[in-house]
């Protein structure tokens, strides 16, 4: 079963417990979690491909943080949003923009409140794809 990818409001920084590339090790960064109590560290820095499947492209996202057990991948839009990203939520939908063109869509899972994006880590990607720095 593939993990949901959600689009976190609350994330200071990407982190994910899936395999990243270029991986490289840095000093280790203690995590806090939203309710304070649990706490995560990574060791490793890296990117990430994601694949989309509303326009099929696969976007490359630099300096994803490593946590083998935090439970899946969470995209910082704050980080998003320093990137000169753009994001808006309308009707269930979290689009993810950027110059007007939308690069990320999200889409609200009702039952947990929280917007997983529509597509997939790419483990198998090896041509060109979109830099997100």
């Amino acid at each position: 079963m593939l993990k949901s990818i959600i689009a976190d409001s609350g994330a200071s920084v990407h982190i994910t417990d899936q395999k990243i590339i270029n991986a490289k090790l840095i000093k280790p960064i203690k995590i806090c979690t939203a309710s304070s109590e649990i706490f995560f560290v990574a060791q490793y820095s890296g990117d990430l491909v994601l694949k989309t499947n509303h326009n099929n492209h696969s976007y490359t996202l630099k300096n994803v943080l490593y946590v083998p057990n935090c439970g899946g991948t969470y995209i910082s839009l704050s980080t998003l949003d320093k990137m000169g990203l753009s994001y808006q939520a309308k009707n269930g939908t979290l689009n993810i923009k950027y110059n007007s063109q939308t690069v990320l869509k999200a889409i609200l899972d009702t039952s947990s409140g929280l917007y997983n994006l529509d597509g997939e880590i790419d483990r198998e990607h090896h041509g060109l794809c979109h830099q997100m720095n």
